[in-house]
């Protein structure tokens, strides 16, 4: 009797007991996309500025370009007085002979942005001064400088199409004298089964005080 007291309060414990709930997984964060280079801004001259180089520095300005990769879409600004110097881009010809017709930028600072690949020819066209090494060549590479990146805007929720509708049929009810099919009654089965183990811990304890 007492082991059949004790396995039906062990079977009553163990209803008793909760589930425990397993914990979920986070999600993976997705990693970040990288953002390309953005087009650069090149002063020419830096700190000196578009000028004529002083004697004796006539390649002021192929030391300055030397160390400097070009690309599509960079930009030059050639910082002058207005009314002594101007810049004028030119051709490969024009630029060794300081001689040309083509019409030059005289107001400045002047910003030129790069739009071709190739080699390019600035020079100012004021007297001598293209001839005293007021001039710069650059060759602009293949690579194309691309723009920052920006996230894309989510569509706002009045462009979101509606959600399509679905037909519901229609609830036929039982016909005439036929008896309406018998639902389980889920409330009470539930509130059965949590009662149970209850009732066998007081049946047990009921036999073992007999």
């Amino acid at each position: 009797m007492a082991l059949m007291v004790a396995a039906v309060v062990a079977v009553a414990a163990t209803l008793l007991c909760p589930l425990t709930a397993q914990p979920t997984a986070a999600a993976p964060t997705p990693s970040a996309a990288a953002s390309g280079g953005a087009p650069q801004t090149y002063t020419v001259g830096d700190g000196s500025g578009w000028i004529i180089p002083p004697p004796g520095g006539n390649s002021l300005y192929q030391t300055w370009a030397a160390n400097k990769t070009f690309k599509v879409g960079d930009s030059l600004v050639f910082n002058f007085t207005m009314g002594r110097h101007n810049v004028a881009e030119v051709s490969r010809t024009s630029f060794n002979s300081c001689s040309t017709t083509a019409a030059a930028n005289t107001t400045g600072p002047v910003t030129i942005r790069i739009k071709t690949t190739g080699e390019h020819y600035y020079i100012c066209t004021v007297g001598p001064h293209c001839l005293l090494g007021q001039k710069l060549a650059i060759n602009v590479s293949g690579g194309t400088a691309s723009p920052v990146s920006r996230p894309a805007t989510p569509p706002s929720a009045a462009s979101a199409p509606p959600p399509p509708s679905v037909a519901v049929p229609p609830v036929s009810g039982p016909s005439k004298g036929q008896l309406p099919a018998t639902q389980p009654n889920t409330a009470a089965t539930s509130a059965a089964l949590t009662s149970l183990p209850v009732t066998l811990f007081w049946v047990a304890l009921l036999a073992l005080l007999h």
